[in-house]
């Protein structure tokens, strides 16, 4: 059947209209399986399933599992029963493997995995209990934008990445994205270790080779032991350019280095005076360190440290794939990568989930201790008292909303995290609860300014959040209220601290 816009019916129409388009570079010849209807013009579009051409009479579709395209523009049909996934070398090597096993649980499904064509490359081969083959996944690492350049080419794949690809631009493409995992640059050393914290000036002079006695961090008086991966390993280019760069720093050359982060969190782990950085999924069984700033506030890679933005050192996990093209076991394995079961294997992984999580305010006492040390000078004790009256007996959503410097706008990234709150709001029991969203600022500007900016932030949120409930039908209890800087999370001192405290929280409590 041909749908369109101008309405043409009968096959001897559509032949006298394809013979009545001159053929160019960018005509194709469109005729279905048993030449019923035949068409050309100038193709439009092809989204994987349909067929959009120009024709004399205006603008006609074909889907394309009815139809066989002839001509130079023609594009290259897909097959529906593979995949490729490319991009991320520890979102490949570590995560995608039990993302995979689980996906095949899920399916009833077999899977062997192999060697690709060469050593960066695997192949997992899916068969049903009966031995039919169901597909095959291959995954490789691959550059950043090699891997964004093939999303074009109508080909089901995913790009995994640390790099949030909605905010940046692929032109001529339209893509969806997903944050399907959380991970850190973690520093890591032995368990008896007697150092508890170091700040990031610390371990650029440490590994940049500065600081080579422990005695100089407050622990015994032993030579520093240095441990990394290679420079291949993603980790390394970022703590290149979170660590040692921003402090002036370049590695040290007496580093030992080890061909993963998970025979650095070992070898760490072995040696009592060592010290290595790894990612938290791969720290096993060594000691890992917060990161002290420089108004001495402590910062945990917890996971809900994670999950809320707060540990300057995290990174979201995301999975890309175009959104113009369709196939199976695309669409199959898209589908899978948002449900529990690869929740559950995120964890597993050991890496951190991204489902939400709830904290009551009695286990953030590093906050309070924050709010006494904080480096403001506009906060005062009688605004901190009251922003303690107002979270007692409260639970904070792991949910946590950070927007551009002076601004109120939810990029694409922040309105999925809405979206998501708002099922998992939507899904409980709120009768006697009241939602409160409290806007917070860095610590430029004035006391009012701040204030007023972060209340403006908090309602903004509150209108996004209450369009999404809405579309499921749920009324929820909402309170918008701003505190400026009034309880930063980080040291307002560096960039990095400056955007940690650029926010909008979410809380529930019993209604007032």
């Amino acid at each position: 059947m041909c749908t369109k816009k101008l309405q043409v019916t009968g096959g001897l129409i559509a032949v006298l209209l394809a013979s009545a388009v001159p053929a160019t570079s960018e005509t194709v010849f469109l005729h279905t399986l048993d030449n019923s209807i035949s068409l050309s013009g100038e193709l439009l579009s092809f989204d994987g399933v349909t067929y959009i051409i120009q024709t004399a009479i205006g603008e006609l579709s074909l889907a394309a599992k009815d139809a066989v395209c002839e001509g130079v523009s023609c594009p290259v049909l897909v097959n529906q029963n593979t995949l490729s996934i490319a991009g991320s070398q520890i979102m490949n090597n570590n995560l995608l493997p039990h993302l995979i096993e689980s996906f095949a649980m899920s399916q009833d499904l077999e899977v062997l995995e192999t060697s690709g064509a060469s050593s960066a490359e695997s192949l997992y081969s899916l068969s049903d209990k009966a031995g039919e083959d169901y597909g095959e996944i291959s995954a490789s690492s691959e550059d950043l934008q090699t891997a964004l350049t093939s999303l074009a080419d109508y080909v089901p794949k995913i790009i995994t990445t640390s790099v949030a690809m909605l905010e940046m631009a692929v032109p001529g493409e339209d893509i969806k994205e997903y944050g399907v995992a959380l991970d850190a640059l973690v520093f890591v050393v032995a368990p008896n270790n007697p150092v508890h914290a170091l700040s990031a000036d610390e371990l650029a002079g440490i590994f940049s080779g500065k600081i080579t006695n422990w005695a100089e961090l407050g622990g015994t008086d032993n030579v520093i032991s240095l441990y990394r991966p290679d420079e291949t390993a993603e980790v390394s280019s970022y703590m290149e350019a979170n660590i040692l760069a921003p402090n002036g720093k370049t590695m040290s050359s007496q580093a030992t280095v080890l061909s993963s982060s998970a025979k650095v969190a070992r070898a760490v782990a072995a040696d009592a005076y060592a010290i290595g950085y790894t990612n938290l999924a791969q720290a096993s069984d060594a000691k890992i360190l917060p990161v002290r700033g420089a108004c001495d506030i402590l910062s945990y890679p917890t996971p809900f440290a994670l999950k809320s933005g707060e540990y300057p050192y995290g990174r979201d996990l995301y999975v890309t794939r175009s959104a113009n093209v369709q196939a199976e076991m695309l669409d199959v394995f898209w589908k899978f990568m948002q449900t529990a079961e690869a929740e559950l294997a995120v964890q597993t992984a050991g890496f951190v989930d991204k489902t939400i999580t709830t904290q009551p305010i009695a286990m953030q006492g590093e906050r309070m201790l924050s709010m006494i040390l904080s480096d403001a000078e506009n906060t005062t004790f009688k605004v901190v008292q009251k922003l303690a009256v107002e979270l007692r007996g409260a639970q904070r959503i792991s949910t946590t909303i950070r927007s551009d410097y002076g601004i109120a706008n939810l990029n694409a990234v922040n309105m999925q995290d809405i979206a998501r709150l708002a099922r998992y709001l939507g899904a409980l029991d709120l009768t006697h609860k009241e939602v409160l969203i409290l806007g917070f600022t860095d610590s430029a500007g004035s006391a009012i300014t701040n204030n007023r900016l972060s209340l403006k932030r908090a309602g903004f949120v509150k209108d996004q959040l209450v369009a999404e409930l809405e579309k499921a039908g749920h009324e929820i209890s909402i309170i918008t209220k701003g505190y400026g800087e009034a309880s930063p999370l980080y040291c307002n001192a560096s960039e990095v601290g400056r955007n940690i405290n650029r926010r909008v929280e979410i809380w529930i409590r019993d209604i007032r």
